[in-house]
């Protein structure tokens, strides 16, 4: 079992019992963990705060993945618990490999469309802005734009205008994937959670399967 293996194991037991997928930061100890690097070594390498991932990220994560797993896990004994998992459920997914693939293969390019909104802002109630929202609208549909910058002080939007921009255009992609570079989050473990998504893993190994559009929005 390697570390993919587990942080496939991991995102699923966390997606089931809180409803989101692992944080860029989550992956981190999870990663330095499985290594078996000390929180220190993992905040120099990631540039978090020891206190951060110690006090706040490390305990609150066991004690998830503890619920979501039904047995006590650690920052030393989760990757035995998960291993221990992983080859009691092997055998089930060996018989059931060929049915699955054969499943996937039939299934049809207009298969149902994968979203994770992940910690996309509640737009619900959303006034103004209608002029700048028809232009950035236009530049994704119109003149196909795979990048889209909101630039702009703080605190007068950008994040909202973003989030009505993705769901008013979002019939237009295969995959929908809102993520927040809040921080600066490390690359890494950004990107691992981005392949966490479904089945994109796959299709980022493979090809890209249609358009995409990032919206970044920053302060000036």
């Amino acid at each position: 079992m390697n570390f993919e293996d587990a942080l496939d194991l991991i995102d699923e037991a966390v997606l089931d019992k809180v409803g989101r997928r692992l944080s860029p930061v989550e992956i981190a100890v999870l990663q330095g963990s499985w290594q078996g690097q000390t929180y220190e070594q993992i905040a120099d390498e990631t540039h978090y705060s020891i206190g951060y991932l110690k006090r706040h990220v490390g305990p609150d994560l066991w004690k998830i993945l503890t619920e979501a797993l039904g047995e006590a896990v650690t920052k030393t004994t989760f990757q035995t618990v998960l291993e221990r998992r992983w080859r009691g459920s092997a055998r089930s997914e060996q018989d059931n490999q060929g049915s699955a693939e054969r499943q996937e293969t039939m299934e049809p390019l207009s298969s149902p469309m994968h979203q994770d909104w992940g910690e996309a802002a509640d737009v619900s109630l959303f006034y103004g802005r209608s002029q700048e929202l028809e232009t950035l609208t236009q530049w994704v549909e119109q003149a196909h734009c795979c990048l889209v910058a909101i630039l702009g002080m703080g605190g007068i939007g950008k994040t909202a205008i973003a989030v009505k921009l993705a769901q008013q255009t979002q019939d237009r992609f295969k995959s929908v994937i809102w993520r927040s570079l809040r921080n600066a989050p490390p690359l890494k473990p950004s990107w691992l959670s981005l392949c966490r998504f479904s089945r994109i893993s796959k299709i980022l190994k493979t090809r890209w399967l249609g358009s995409f559009i990032i919206c970044k929005t920053v302060d000036v």
